[in-house]
């Protein structure tokens, strides 16, 4: 659970939002996991997702309190 609040509170800085849950958590989990799933197995990079705008744009499709 520590490192799921780890990752929470950096996702809160990340997106600006002090409100986000454990459920967008989870949201912007699986939207990573679809993320490099859908756009990185076809190339051969090793490109930061996390700064990257497409990713950020497909997790706010997923997650609940980012807005």
């Amino acid at each position: 659970m520590i490192a799921a609040q780890i990752l929470l509170e950096k996702y809160k800085i990340l997106f600006n939002n002090p409100n986000l849950s454990i459920t967008d958590l989870k949201a912007i989990q699986k939207a990573e996991m679809c993320y490099k799933y859908f756009f990185y197995t076809s190339q051969k990079n090793n490109k930061d997702f996390l700064n990257d705008e497409i990713f950020l744009n497909f997790v706010k499709l997923n997650a609940v309190n980012i807005h």
